[in-house]
């Protein structure tokens, strides 16, 4: 699958209302930063787009990290150890990136996307499959 046209759909439906919402969300954060960077938008056009779509995949992962928490998930030490590393990475680079940052450090688009999209279809997808299996 190539990850940088990936758009939400039903068809990308994990089954878990509270985490497809949250990526019916990325989706249309990243429609939104794909018309920018189409438009030939530069600067702190792409930069706004770059960090709110930080922002939300920041509190997916809290909102994720309580549900594991909540739930029992088997893997959550694992899967909060992805969070925590993307954590990391979207605050120095997209987040917070310092001056010298800015021209070398700030993660591209299609960067961020990759990652994003990536956590999401192969992290995310087992943890739904997990709830999916649970008692109500």
């Amino acid at each position: 699958m190539d990850l940088r046209r990936w758009r939400w759909d039903e068809s990308s439906a994990l089954g878990v209302m509270e985490i497809d919402s949250d990526h019916r969300r990325f989706s249309v954060l990243l429609q939104d930063l794909d018309a920018v960077v189409a438009k030939g938008g530069k600067g702190s056009n792409i930069v706004s787009r770059l960090r709110a779509i930080a922002f939300d995949a920041l509190g997916h992962f809290d909102n994720e990290d309580w549900l594991f928490e909540k739930c029992g998930y088997p893997a959550r030490m694992q899967h909060t150890k992805a969070h925590d590393e993307l954590r990391g990475l979207l605050r120095a680079r997209v987040v917070r990136p310092t001056d010298s940052d800015a021209a070398s450090g700030l993660l591209s688009a299609d960067q961020l996307r990759t990652l994003l999209v990536s956590h999401l279809l192969y992290e995310d997808l087992p943890f739904c499959e997990f709830l999916k299996s649970q008692p109500p």
